[in-house]
């Protein structure tokens, strides 16, 4: 393809994800005076960004809504990385989804979660956290009840997991196989797996269809 323009301004993006809609654009910013990051919201239709995010060493990771309305991003404010959400119009205050005692009481380690897609229903968000005695592992924020709960788990890593344009299915890296490459699993229920990537493979991602990888 042509590249059609410049997106953002020039600096040190960690990360970035595209709106469902496709007008805005999500990134995390590193502040080379200060070494803090933070997300911002750039405006794609009308060429504006703004700073989504204040206090802190890192707020980052930012994942978006299914209506393009809302952002969960991680964040260290009080020391442990937590799950925070919050609206991208600006309006209402930042929202608490996965705190450092949520975190406790469910028995995983809030050390280095990272949190990685947000489903089609906009009712769960897929993140990774380290278990301890393995790898990371895969869970998943209901965010009605905000109880987390283990999706995927083995000696191995899983990570990035991405959901399915339908729901139905989970995209993640696993090095199980000694080196990492990318697996899908069903969903809910974990009634079927299968490699995708055969020679190494790295943070899957869904065509909005759902019929590539």
């Amino acid at each position: 393809g042509t590249p059609g323009g410049t997106a953002v301004v020039e600096g040190d993006h960690p990360d970035f994800r595209l709106s469902p809609n496709e007008k805005l654009l999500a990134t995390s910013l590193l502040d080379p005076k200060t070494s803090t990051t933070d997300v911002w919201i750039s405006d794609l239709e009308r060429g504006s960004r703004t700073k989504l995010t204040r206090g802190g060493q890192i707020s980052a990771a930012a994942i978006w809504s299914p209506d393009s309305t809302k952002v969960v991003f991680r964040t260290n404010r009080t020391g442990a990385v937590e799950l925070s959400g919050r609206s991208v119009g600006g309006s209402g205050d930042e929202e608490p989804l996965l705190t450092h005692a949520m975190a406790r009481a469910a028995q995983l380690q809030s050390t280095n979660l990272v949190n990685t897609d947000w489903s089609a229903d906009g009712r769960s968000v897929v993140f990774s956290a380290p278990s301890g005695v393995s790898g990371h592992d895969l869970w998943l924020l209901p965010l009605a009840e905000k109880k987390p709960t283990k999706f995927l788990a083995s000696p191995s890593d899983e990570m990035h997991g991405n959901f399915s344009p339908d729901d139905r299915l989970i995209a993640y890296t696993s090095n199980e196989s000694g080196k990492h490459e990318v697996y899908v699993q069903t969903f809910p229920r974990l009634e079927k797996r299968w490699p995708v990537s055969s020679n190494g493979g790295y943070e899957p991602r869904w065509r909005a269809d759902g019929r590539e990888i």
